[in-house]
């Protein structure tokens, strides 16, 4: 992005009639951690509201539903460090979104996590992408996290686009699966 974006602008113009604030684009890594590593991931979240510029009372409402919607009440008081990387990455999601953003990149989003916890944490992206109508870029391997949140698929093999179709309309056998064992 700092390539394509000098800081100096937040408005960006992506495409005649189309544009954005930069600020509005969020992205959590499957393998990096964005918050404070010796302290509660609440109060990183803290240090986001600050970096963020967000109203008290607004910030706490969209914490607060977030931490209730992913189960994590007792997580978000434990430093960082301690928790495992499942409950980092339920942290890191937490933390990207309190800004709300309407851009939303996912890299595996679902790693580390166990598969009850991968369903209800697609659940909560799903719900994301439907009540603010934000937009989710996903790159996945696992293809329960395709089905469950992708309506159209890009399909990349040697740093080439293979093909795009909605998910949908991809006949069954075509489908990409995952390898036997």
């Amino acid at each position: 992005m700092r390539s394509l974006v000098r800081r100096r602008y937040r408005q960006v113009r992506a495409v005649d009639a189309i544009s954005f604030d930069i600020r509005q684009i969020t992205l959590v890594l499957g393998n990096r951690n964005p918050l404070q590593w010796d302290i509660p991931a609440l109060d990183s979240f803290d240090l986001n509201r600050a970096v963020y510029g967000l109203a008290e009372a607004g910030y706490r409402r969209t914490r607060d539903e977030f931490i209730e919607l992913l189960e994590v009440g007792d997580l978000v008081k434990k430093p960082v460090r301690n928790l495992s990387l499942g409950e980092r990455m339920q942290m890191a999601i937490i933390g990207a979104l309190l800004h709300r953003p309407r851009v939303l990149f996912l890299d595996e989003p679902t790693i580390g996590l166990d598969v009850t916890m991968q369903r209800r944490l697609r659940g909560f992206v799903a719900e994301y992408n439907r009540r603010p109508g934000a937009t989710i870029l996903l790159t996945s391997h696992y293809m329960a996290d395709v089905e469950a949140l992708c309506k159209r698929v890009i399909v990349i093999h040697t740093a080439a686009c293979c093909t795009t179709a909605a998910w949908r309309a991809w006949p069954s056998a075509s489908r990409p699966t995952r390898p036997s064992a």
